[in-house]
């Protein structure tokens, strides 16, 4: 019987891992917001956290703000709306751009590339307004992504290490609520704001002013980042190891031969 050559079956070895490696590969997974606030659930560890913010701070700084959820999504209440109380029946429910630029801070715990926002209620479809959304990633060196006491205007700036995705228009008008984010960047930190021009990116021309746009946020969608210095899985590390076995095995014959 004809023995594969060695050159051959390093080539079907490999080819065995790059497939074992697909099949690793992580798909897609859909966070709800509450996923990032149910503790130390297992199933859900990834989603680390989520908190609101507003540019209610000093000079319109950002600053905490607080979260509610309703059955047809997350809000955020910003301390202009809520009367100096989180009682989801004060002020505005949404997280909008009116009294305040409002954003959803969300932290994973480790980098993914996010694919996808989902929103539920919204100024589209339910108070004739707007519902058109920023999103930003940190790509900054510190190992936390800074927001307090930030400006719109300098979030972006090389020091303090924000990059601006996307602005989406509309949002509540697009197939199933859903905004599609194409970006090549994996970040731990991202955010989910109502539109603001000065972000940068993209302009949203879509002739409503600036201060009508509203949305619940539902949930996140994106694939685990593979970094260079992730540990291997087991599967793989088997593969390996069986072909580096058998090469040296047929290597061990042809020297018998």
């Amino acid at each position: 019987m004809k023995i594969p050559s060695i050159t051959n079956f390093t080539k079907i070895v490999c080819a065995a891992s790059l497939l074992s490696l697909s099949f690793g590969a992580s798909a897609a997974t859909t966070w709800a917001v509450s996923d990032f606030l149910d503790g130390a659930n297992a199933t859900t560890a990834l989603a680390k956290n989520v908190s609101g913010w507003s540019t209610t701070g000093t000079n319109n700084t950002f600053a905490t703000a607080c979260l509610h959820e309703y059955s047809s999504g997350w809000g955020v209440i910003n301390s202009r709306e809520n009367n100096g109380s989180c009682d989801a029946g004060t002020g505005a429910h949404a997280a909008d751009n009116g009294m305040g630029v409002d954003l959803f801070f969300i932290e994973f715990d480790s980098a993914v590339n996010l694919t996808n926002v989902k929103i539920g209620w919204n100024g589209t479809d339910n108070y004739s307004k707007d519902s058109d959304i920023s999103v930003l990633a940190y790509t900054g060196t510190s190992s936390t992504a800074p927001i307090s006491g930030l400006k719109i205007s300098n979030l972006t700036n090389s020091t303090n290490g924000w990059t601006s995705i996307g602005n989406y228009a509309n949002v509540g008008a697009m197939n199933g609520n859903s905004a599609q984010v194409s970006t090549d960047i994996s970040s731990s930190w991202w955010l989910i704001s109502a539109y603001n021009s000065n972000y940068g990116g993209n302009t949203i021309t879509d002739g409503r002013n600036i201060i009508t746009d509203y949305f619940k946020l539902l949930s996140v969608a994106g694939t685990v980042t593979t970094t260079s210095n992730e540990t291997p899985e087991p599967s793989s590390l088997a593969l390996a190891a069986l072909g580096l076995l058998s090469i040296a095995g047929f290597r061990r014959r042809g020297f018998r031969r």
